[in-house]
């Protein structure tokens, strides 16, 4: 073999390996997608939630309730099932409805609380001991500390020969959170619809005020108790949060026992630290690629980048 033809068979090698180590390279970055090292290893790989997380809305400045009144009622001989909605803005709220067989009222219903988010809730009462036959006037009340707000004043007519509603209001339980990580959580409950179309939300918050809503979700109108969740994202870490699960159906507002959790930290977080090492298992057209990564205290991605010459910048491989 003459000079001409070894040199064509070295270069023809050199051709070779490095298209393997580039189609290689390119696959196990594709493959990768980017993958995430959690905040507390430098070796572990997780694959992120696909579910989005609940921010709730916030408001800059806390002021009086809103009310929203709804002057739809279903009525049946003795009881009345009024809605409504109401939003807290920024401080604990409760609502309840004034009643009466005159404009002059003289009648209310229980309080009920709704939390102090800047979601609009649904608020419902259950009326019973009516008159058959009779007209009565009605308005929602809604009060925090910023003042009282007076919805707007409507009558309805009680029916005759009509039964009361099947039913009541839901039954709730807030459970421990899970997940627990330094800027994010998942906040768990059980609620029983008791045969009522029902929905449920969280509210949570740095003290037993709360002030964050998730959004209100459906959970049917069976009479078994159901898991429910949602994941809450952009917490602070090292803080201690309360939070509770609410549930609503026609029959009224039913609030969870108010429960706490604190996140992981550290408080502040820092750039990531990386380190390359020596490639292992090189062949004619594959090799693997291998480093560390340390997160300093926030999720962290990380990728390989390579060529077939020096980067510009030193590399320090052990």
């Amino acid at each position: 073999m003459n000079k001409t033809s070894i040199l064509g068979w070295v270069v023809a090698i050199i051709v070779v390996v490095g298209f393997g180590f580039y189609f290689i390279g390119r696959n196990t970055v594709d493959n990768m997608q980017n993958p995430v090292v959690p905040t507390n290893t430098t070796t572990t790989i997780v694959i992120p939630a696909t579910e989005k997380p609940v921010v709730a809305s916030q408001s800059a400045t806390p002021t009086t309730p809103t009310v929203t009144t709804d002057t739809s009622v279903v009525t049946s001989d003795t009881t009345a099932i009024e809605s409504a909605s109401v939003m807290p803005n920024g401080a604990l709220t409760n609502y309840w409805y004034e009643y009466g067989i005159t404009a002059s009222l003289g009648n209310k219903t229980s309080l009920q609380a709704v939390g102090s988010g800047y979601e609009a809730i649904p608020a419902p009462a259950y009326i019973t001991g009516l008159a058959p036959n009779t007209t009565y006037y009605i308005r929602i009340v809604s009060q925090n500390k910023f003042g009282t707000v007076n919805g707007s004043q409507y009558q309805f007519h009680t029916t005759q020969g009509n039964q009361s509603p099947v039913g009541s209001a839901p039954t709730t339980q807030t459970n421990a959170a899970s997940l627990i990580a330094r800027t994010t959580v998942t906040l768990n409950g059980q609620v029983t619809p008791n045969s009522v179309y029902t929905s449920y939300w969280f509210e949570y918050g740095t003290s037993v005020d709360l002030g964050n809503t998730s959004t209100l979700s459906p959970i049917g109108n069976g009479n078994v108790a159901s898991a429910v969740s949602v994941s809450v994202s952009n917490l602070m870490p090292q803080t201690t949060y309360y939070y509770r699960v609410n549930a609503e159906n026609q029959f009224g507002i039913v609030n969870g026992t108010i429960l706490n959790f604190q996140t992981t930290g550290p408080k502040a977080s820092t750039a990531p630290s990386a380190s390359t090492r020596n490639a292992t298992d090189v062949g004619t057209s594959t090799a693997t690629l291998r480093g560390s990564v340390t997160p300093n205290g926030d999720t962290t991605t990380f990728w390989f980048e390579y060529q077939k010459v020096p980067f510009s910048s030193s590399v320090t491989q052990r």
